[in-house]
């Protein structure tokens, strides 16, 4: 290790038991890509867009059915996600 980590890990080690759990807690958030959250709403925006350009018949559709057969296909596994997903689907229309 550097010699200024090395002095870091000393200082941090002397912390209180509050403090040294609060900075492992910033230092473990600082590892991790953007909150779920944020995950959640860039799909739920997308989800939409891609809704509205369907609505507007820019967009070309193919059934759930079939992308899932054919990418069960591919993977060999079967399509065990085409009922949620056209459950998500139904739900979202169904909400505007």
């Amino acid at each position: 290790m550097a010699e200024s980590l090395i002095e870091l890990e000393q200082q941090a080690r002397a912390l209180p038991p509050h403090d040294r759990a609060r900075l492992a807690e910033v230092l473990l958030e600082s590892l991790q890509g953007p909150p779920l959250s944020d995950v959640e709403a860039a799909w739920s925006r997308e989800i939409e867009e891609r809704i509205t350009a369907y609505d507007r018949g820019d967009l070309q559709a193919f059934s759930a059915e079939n992308v899932f057969a054919e990418a069960g296909a591919v993977s060999g596994e079967t399509a065990r996600f085409v009922a949620p997903a056209r459950e998500e689907f139904c739900r979202r229309r169904l909400l505007r």
